[in-house]
């Protein structure tokens, strides 16, 4: 079965996208040093942060010379992309299966998380859709970062549907701790 996953933020700046793609591209190389069967020195350690964003605040710099195409050709590192105020990456599958919006290894949560982080009085939307293309089905979470806390709606739906024919819809406002990671208030 084949999937397409796809995340986009949009930021007010094009600094902000900007420093959101080298999150990304980083965020992406801890994730495969840590399964890697020969990893780098760091990923051991790496592999105990608490969080995907606490693993990048503490070992950022290290991924520099870490190639993750190497061993994985297809590696969605590859498709990280900043136009403008928005960061895309493309067919993010390899990382983005499913997850939970308090996942502290998740890409598509910690990535907003580090952002938030990184700058946070400066609010940005956030989207991570996955389809599954033989059946139709399609998941979608939306983040809005307010400056204070994540605003969060996901949506489902079984089949092809039109935009705005959801199956189920459900909301939710996280908070954001220290280490990055996401905390249900509601």
């Amino acid at each position: 079965m084949a999937d397409i996953t796809n995340i986009r933020i949009t930021f007010q700046k094009e600094e902000q996208a900007a420093a959101a793609e080298e999150i990304a591209r980083t965020m992406i190389k801890i994730s495969y040093a840590i399964d890697e069967k020969d990893r780098p020195v760091w990923a051991d350690e790496a592999a105990r942060a608490e969080t995907l964003t606490q693993a990048h605040l503490a070992f950022g710099e290290q991924t520099a010379s870490y190639d993750p195409t190497v061993n994985c050709p297809y590696c969605s590192v590859q498709r990280v992309r900043q136009e403008g105020k928005e960061l895309f990456i493309d067919r993010c599958g390899d990382l983005v299966r499913g997850f939970l919006i308090t996942d502290k290894n998740g890409l598509f949560p910690q990535l907003c998380a580090a952002c938030a982080l990184r700058d946070p009085d400066s609010p940005f939307d956030a989207a991570c859709q996955y389809e599954m293309t033989v059946s139709g089905y399609v998941y979608l979470t939306e983040l809005h970062w307010d400056g204070r806390l994540f605003h969060a709606r996901e949506r489902y739906a079984d089949d092809e549907c039109e935009e705005g024919e959801w199956t189920d819809d459900s909301t939710g406002t996280y908070s954001l701790e220290p280490n990055g990671a996401l905390k249900m208030l509601r």
